[in-house]
């Protein structure tokens, strides 16, 4: 949040911080109500309420961080100062802008001294257009501004002289005035700022609410596959182990077969010696005589005699075998 009298130089201050001309500045005040500056991919305006405006721009800095330019602590519209010390609890920092050439405006003080203690924790005070004073001048304004503050909320903010004319300029040059920068006093500055928005508790107590959620789920996932995994290799045990007592069964009755070929030619021989007697009965003088004038299908009905009681005498031995597979897995497993 960036407050301070009208025309103290907020404007030009936070051009100086993005190198552009993100505000406009003139000697009539610019800023009429309080202007929320967000990131969007088009530049656009949307007001919210008579006093409050946001404005989208597509600048990268305000993907991370959003900025407020108020009107001025000393504005005559009603509802300014209500709408600014609205977002005073969430900032990270809440820079008061002073003109050099009057840094003593009592309503900027007296604004001042009504935060509470947690916002006066993060102000800053920022001396503007320091490039008007001599470098000796500005010590004594510091050293002034500093004992009113700790008159008058007891301790002093760091304050900070810049030239936000210079540093916008510099950073807009071509190549980049380094020398120019350096003397507008913003290095320091923004060095300021970087280290104390890293440094912010809310902000830190945010990303480690993420940092915890997110080790969690991670946890999760871990020992989720962790579960899978052992699963997975109990089950594939499992069935190594199922393989092998499958291939010893197998390889139990394969040996076994020999004897039970041996079953099936027995039962071969019997039923073809079954058969021959059945084809001798048939092949005598009065049935072969009979067969001349009927017809003679001894060959396809003794065939399918003999295929029938071959069949019906493997089905018996392999129904045999097959109770034996299904015993022996039962008692197994």
């Amino acid at each position: 949040v960036v407050s301070g009298e009208v025309n103290a130089g907020k404007s030009s201050l936070i051009n100086g911080l993005f190198g552009r001309e993100l505000c406009r500045t003139n000697i009539l005040p610019e800023t009429d109500r309080v202007l929320w500056y967000q990131f969007g991919p088009v530049a656009r305006d949307v007001e919210i309420t008579p006093v409050l405006e946001e404005r989208f721009r597509p600048i990268e800095f305000l993907r991370d961080f959003n900025l407020i330019d108020t009107p001025g602590t000393n504005s005559i519209v009603q509802g300014h100062q209500d709408i600014t010390a609205k977002f005073l609890p969430s900032a990270d920092l809440i820079l008061f802008v002073f003109p050099v050439t009057n840094p003593w405006g009592a309503a900027t003080w007296n604004f001042i001294s009504e935060l509470s203690p947690e916002s006066l924790k993060r102000v800053v005070f920022i001396i503007q257009q320091a490039d008007q004073r001599e470098p000796v001048d500005i010590e004594v304004i510091r050293g002034h501004m500093a004992d009113l503050s700790i008159k008058r909320i007891g301790h002093a903010p760091p304050i900070y002289a810049v030239s936000g004319k210079n540093a916008y300029e510099a950073k807009r040059a071509a190549p980049f005035a380094e020398a120019q920068f350096k003397k507008s006093g913003y290095p320091e500055l923004e060095h300021f700022i970087s280290k104390k928005v890293c440094e912010s508790p809310d902000r830190n107590a945010a990303l480690e609410t993420w940092r915890s959620q997110a080790a969690g789920a991670l946890r999760f996932v871990e020992d989720h596959i962790e579960t899978q995994t052992h699963t997975l290799n109990t089950q594939s045990r499992f069935l190594d182990t199922l393989e092998r007592e499958v291939d010893e069964i197998r390889e139990r009755f394969v040996t076994r077969l020999p004897s039970h070929l041996t079953g099936v030619a027995e039962i071969f021989e019997t039923e073809a010696v079954w058969v021959t007697k059945i084809l001798r009965r048939r092949m005598g003088a009065i049935p072969s005589l009979f067969r001349l004038f009927t017809g003679d299908r001894t060959g396809p009905e003794m065939e399918s005699v003999f295929v029938e009681r071959l069949q019906s005498a493997v089905e018996a031995v392999a129904e045999k075998d097959g109770v034996e597979v299904v015993e022996f897995c039962r008692r197994h497993w």
